[in-house]
């Protein structure tokens, strides 16, 4: 199996799930970071989706390789948001700096809404094969190109990392250290690497062109699936949980809850 590859095969409880259950829980994670911009509601809302990464099984260590990403984001929203959130209570005032409690507490907010849909996406896409995605973007409505598209753009992602690294490590093996030198240095030996991925790139896509042409792809308008999806009973028990939880989270921000500044996202 391929170490960059997003998707992972295994029997966990978050694998045997339909797809369309797992695009709905995109939606509705979504759907409460922007509800919410406390983060005391939004730490429940992570811990949730933490919950079910745990449950993802064999897939949940990959899962969390690729979230380590999101750490200088997060890092470099916590340290922005107070410099421009200055409501609330005065912690630390310096010349121009001023740091406040809601500040703070917002930054905090706006970090877990970064974290929440991300590693849902993840979730979604390490337990489930990228057909049975496509299949379950066409079954809620999206045109089937439109699933397509996004599903190879997902794929392709995994598969720069790794023509990057081979890259890499070829150029290490002719002695050309990447990362040694000034700025200037390094800027022109990143040509080395930048070229060949470029080009490796292009050659992929014209293979994909080429497999699409050879299955004939949108030569018919009415296509058929190999692997039909069904939503089992856990499925629909989880869906109708979602249902409830959405209105209830509405509920609660339509009566003042879940809001550290009121009347903003």
């Amino acid at each position: 199996m391929n170490r960059y590859s997003l998707y992972v095969p295994g029997r966990s409880v978050i694998h045997l799930l339909d797809p369309r259950t797992k695009l709905a829980g995109l939606g509705l994670s979504f759907v409460f970071v922007l509800l919410f911009n406390d983060p005391r509601y939004l730490a429940v809302v992570l811990a949730v989706t933490l919950g079910a990464a745990l449950l993802s099984g064999p897939a949940a260590r990959r899962l969390f390789g690729f979230s380590g990403v999101l750490l200088p984001v997060l890092l470099a929203t916590f340290i922005m948001w107070p410099l421009f959130e200055q409501s609330g209570r005065p912690l630390f005032t310096w010349h121009f700096l001023r740091i406040t409690d809601i500040g703070l507490l917002f930054a905090l907010a706006m970090g877990q809404r970064i974290i929440i849909p991300s590693i849902v996406a993840l979730i979604l896409f390490v337990t489930t094969p990228r057909r049975d995605v496509v299949a379950g973007l066409v079954a809620i409505g999206l045109p089937y190109q439109v699933g397509f598209g996004i599903t190879i753009a997902f794929g392709f992602i995994p598969l720069l990392v790794g023509i990057g690294q081979t890259i890499v490590e070829a150029q290490r093996a002719r002695a050309l250290e990447i990362a040694r030198g000034s700025i200037g240095a390094r800027l022109r030996k990143s040509v080395s690497l930048i070229v060949p991925l470029m080009i490796t790139a292009m050659g992929s896509v014209q293979n994909l062109a080429y497999s699409m042409d050879s299955r004939a792809y949108g030569a018919s308008r009415r296509r058929t699936a190999l692997h039909p999806l069904h939503l089992a009973q856990r499925d629909r028990t989880l869906l109708v949980l979602g249902g409830v939880l959405l209105v209830a989270a509405v509920a609660l921000r339509l009566s003042g809850h879940g809001a550290i500044i009121h009347g903003r996202l």
